[in-house]
């Protein structure tokens, strides 16, 4: 149904199934959550770069990943002023 963002790597492919997850009294998958940070993310880029710029979204998959440590190598996540970890516990 949608590819967002549009031809780039790492792009979020919604498909109907995915939709189904939008209904009232419906949890929210994986895919949804992340297609709304992305957007999220986007909207902050155009509206405030410098802002933008300090803030970090994980994915939904990186709280309980055993290689946390490598996604993180290489820079220190805790100079950014927001740090965004969707977490669903059950």
């Amino acid at each position: 149904i949608l590819v967002y963002p549009p031809a780039t790597l790492g792009a979020i492919n919604v498909t109907n199934a995915d939709m189904h997850h939008l209904a009232p009294g419906q949890w929210l998958n994986d895919t949804i959550i992340e297609l709304g940070l992305s957007l999220l993310r986007h909207d902050l880029q155009h509206r405030d770069r410098t802002f933008a710029a300090n803030m970090e979204f994980f994915s939904t998959f990186f709280y309980g990943y055993h290689g946390v440590s490598s996604w993180t190598s290489g820079y220190d996540i805790f100079a950014r002023d927001f740090i965004f970890i969707p977490i669903h516990t059950r």
